[in-house]
């Protein structure tokens, strides 16, 4: 969504012209939006592409339409127009943190790994990306980066129940490394009965 702010004082004061290019992407991208949401997928295509070849390159447009593909099961497609989206442009945060899902489960854990950085580096109000790359740092027993990015997760809306539905977490909560860490966490910003919870060898079900 783009946001246009206007400086109204008790003079006019002289407003920027708007970004018409901007505003073009923006627009035909929520065509192609628009038109995954009514299940039109073959004319959300055919718009972005078409839009693509005769108006202009457009990162929003090549993230949408690779959504598309994404929620498809067509991987490979929906990574080469992730990978041109990003090429258009590198801070768009969606694209990064959605490649990056992609390449996770594609295997390419370093490249993953710093398209989800550079989501949160964007981003940092989505506590999905961190919590992500906390799970990350839990998988290379990292008990500092894990600490970090799940203390970000948590200042940003992330519910520390739902780590403790995880038999994963559970199980990295008796590791020497990542244990302290997770239950210092959850000393300083959870509840007695969440360390509980943690302890217990069945998640306290």
């Amino acid at each position: 969504m783009v946001i246009i702010g206007l400086w109204i004082g008790a003079a006019v004061a002289e407003v920027p012209p708007l970004d018409y290019h901007t505003e073009l992407h923006q627009a035909a991208s929520g065509q192609v939006q628009a038109l995954a949401a009514r299940n039109q997928i073959d004319e959300a295509l055919d718009f972005g592409d078409r839009f693509l070849r005769h108006v202009a390159p457009a990162a929003v447009v090549h993230y949408e339409m690779g959504l598309i593909h994404n929620l498809s099961g067509q991987e490979e497609q929906a990574l080469q127009r992730y990978d041109q989206a990003i090429e258009l442009d590198p801070d768009l945060a969606a694209a990064r943190y959605d490649r990056g899902e992609l390449l996770l489960k594609m295997g390419d854990v370093e490249r993953a790994t710093a398209d989800l950085e550079a989501a949160a580096r964007l981003a940092p109000e989505h506590w999905v990306v961190h919590f992500r790359l906390a799970e990350l740092a839990g998988q290379r027993a990292d008990a500092d980066a894990l600490e970090d990015h799940l203390i970000e997760a948590i200042r940003y809306g992330f519910d520390l129940q739902v780590l403790l539905q995880d038999p994963t977490w559970r199980a990295w909560g008796d590791h020497p490394e990542l244990g302290p860490a997770i239950t210092g966490v959850i000393v300083v910003y959870g509840t007695d009965a969440q360390l509980q919870q943690l302890r217990a060898p069945d998640g306290g079900q």
